[in-house]
């Protein structure tokens, strides 16, 4: 069967438009219409139908385009296998993130360990990274979740830690907060966060949605850096794992319980099996689990 047209009907099924489709596959739409019917003529079964302007995929194509889409998932992953054999040297691990701020030193302690090692990283929300790794656009994704995740086709997930989140405050209101602070205080106060799909910013706004409260968000920011400058400031409170506080802020702010159910942060790794992993993926998942149980 000609792979041509086979990835001919990969793209136009994903665009869903005959023109764009031509346009990035750098042919006209006359030639890839006559592409598609001669692969419907082959297979026997129309693959689309038109809608208006646009087109859909039948219900032969829906059924189709998975092995199709798999097919073209495989054969990348064979290039990627042949370029890791090929250039031993090259140790580049594709990562996506929501918790950029557990893997600095993380990094460090890999790149001791391995010679070359570079890591090219993309921040994202939690379901965009879910959705990628099994697409093969991340090596691997660190994520942080309020809940568990489950594993599914196309998704490994392994739990690296449990955190507990830990509510901050200015330092020198230690005497108004305490050691904990029931939800009740936080529904006027003013919260400090990142936008939704940072991972600390998602297990913060998780406790509002079960009890069914709305955030009083006083700044958002996408410098989660910055967060508890803004707090020691007495801009308002926020919420960070106590991993993260412990290792990056440490002078400014005071840190408190969240009183009743639990206030966890679950970091994730989290990879696609069934495509190809490079050696490089495969020593930075290794060097994860050592690395991740054995920090307290």
């Amino acid at each position: 069967m000609d792979l041509t047209k086979l990835y001919f009907f990969k793209v136009t099924a994903e665009l869903r438009h005959m023109t764009r489709a031509a346009e990035q596959l750098e042919t006209n739409q006359p030639f890839l219409s006559r592409s598609l019917h001669k692969l419907e003529e082959e297979l026997g079964v129309p693959l689309f139908i038109h809608k208006g302007r646009g087109i859909e995929l039948s219900e032969y194509g829906k059924a189709y385009y998975p092995y199709v889409r798999d097919l073209f998932a495989k054969l990348e992953d064979g290039k990627k296998m042949l370029y890791d054999m090929e250039r031993q040297e090259a140790r580049t691990v594709q990562v996506g993130t929501n918790a950029c701020s557990y893997l600095p030193a993380f990094f460090r302690e890999v790149c001791k360990e391995q010679q070359q090692f570079a890591v090219r990283q993309r921040t994202n929300s939690l379901e965009a990274l879910l959705e990628g790794v099994k697409e093969g656009a991340y090596d691997l994704v660190f994520a942080v979740s309020p809940t568990l995740l489950r594993e599914e086709e196309g998704r490994k997930t392994l739990l690296l830690r449990r955190d507990e989140m830990k509510l901050i405050f200015p330092e020198n209101q230690a005497d108004l907060f305490g050691e904990s602070i029931a939800f009740e205080q936080l529904s006027d106060m003013p919260i400090i966060t990142a936008p939704e799909g940072f991972g600390v910013t998602d297990c913060l706004l998780h406790q509002f949605r079960i009890r069914a409260k709305k955030p009083n968000i006083s700044i958002e920011t996408t410098d989660i850096a910055i967060i508890p400058k803004y707090v020691e400031n007495g801009l308002g409170l926020s919420a960070f794992p106590a991993y993260v506080l412990d290792r990056l802020f440490q002078s400014g702010v005071g840190r408190a319980e969240l009183e009743g159910e639990g206030f966890w942060a679950y970091f994730y790794l989290v990879w696609n099996p069934d495509r190809y992993v490079s050696r490089a993926a495969v020593q930075a998942i290794e060097a994860a689990q050592h690395y991740f149980t054995r920090k307290a």
